[in-house]
């Protein structure tokens, strides 16, 4: 008898460790992600193991999930990304890192990145945005008082560089009033 109990604990257990292992991510985690793969050309960054495989995403390069199989962590640094950021990037609410920093991204950052209310350390830095890009996002930034890091210079060179009368100009882009 208690070999037939230990037999059934033992495969209790290893019934629930398939479980847990074969849990899927959050839709909307996935189709973001997608977004993310698709919209920074993903079949040429440096590193993309298992990204847009049938493999769970808990082994995509980059991506930690919490308990609850959401995204926590997104960390692409380096990792030779083009394009712009697509806007369901926003969807991954229970995201808490953020690090794309030192790629080749361009565009607007997307004021839906201001639906992260997990979101504690946005690394942006050394990347292709301009200034008008980031004013979108600095009121949602005010407002999601979570973020304790937001690192985004530097960016591309701004050009081009004037020099009259006595005087060096340079344009950032973006608007005169949203500019502090």
């Amino acid at each position: 008898m208690k070999h037939f109990l230990l037999y059934l604990l033992i495969s209790f257990l290893a019934l629930l460790k398939i479980n847990i292992a074969n849990a899927q991510v959050n839709t909307q985690d996935s189709l973001a992600l997608v977004d993310l793969y698709n919209s920074t050309n993903g079949a040429n960054w440096a590193n993309h193991p298992n990204w847009l495989t049938t493999a769970p995403v808990s082994t995509w390069y980059g991506i930690t999930l919490d308990g609850n199989n959401r995204v926590k962590f997104l960390s692409l640094v380096s990792n030779q990304l083009t394009g712009s950021l697509p806007s369901s990037i926003g969807n991954l609410t229970n995201l808490q890192e953020l690090e794309l920093g030192s790629n080749q991204l361009s565009g607007s950052i997307p004021s839906s990145l201001g639906n992260l209310p997990n979101l504690q350390y946005l690394d942006l830095a050394n990347n292709l945005f301009t200034f008008a890009g980031l004013e979108p996002f600095v009121p949602v930034a005010k407002a999601n008082a979570s973020i304790t890091l937001f690192d985004y210079s530097p960016q591309s060179t701004i050009l081009p560089i004037t020099y009259k009368n006595g005087t060096l100009s340079v344009s950032a882009g973006g608007t005169l009033s949203n500019n502090t």
